[in-house]
């Protein structure tokens, strides 16, 4: 898949965040989108598909658990990184219980934001080749 149409929704209420991940993608060509609560997030899901999403827990309006949990009860298949802050592992367990994918521990640096979203992308390559 051409990384141009490499879809990634950002969802985190920090806009220091969006420049930031902007930042460590750039040089990549993904299409990158971002929104600052769960709840655009969901909204954003039912509309479009996307190939990945990265999620901050705590968020206004609709955190990340209850974010990841109602878009995995909807079925929608989507590999999830969940950014939690140090220290939040009892947050990040339930983000993994809720059905995210990965957790990224912030801060996080732009050689493993990429590392992470390279294996999705070649996992999923992988699975289309099978089918």
């Amino acid at each position: 898949m051409p990384l141009k149409r490499y879809k990634i929704l950002l969802v985190d209420d920090d806009p220091n965040m969006h420049r930031l991940v902007k930042f460590y993608l750039s040089e990549k060509e993904y299409n990158l989108e971002c929104v600052t609560n769960g709840r655009s997030a969901h909204q954003k899901l039912q509309k479009a598909k996307f190939n990945l999403m990265i999620s901050d827990i705590m968020m206004p309006v609709m955190d990340g658990i209850t974010l990841i949990s109602k878009i995995r009860a909807e079925g929608i298949d989507i590999p999830i990184i969940v950014t939690s802050a140090h220290n939040q592992e009892n947050i990040a367990s339930a983000a993994i219980e809720a059905g995210a994918d990965k957790i990224l521990e912030k801060p996080f640096s732009k050689e493993k934001l990429n590392a992470i979203i390279r294996d999705f992308i070649t996992k999923n390559l992988q699975l289309n080749t099978a089918l």
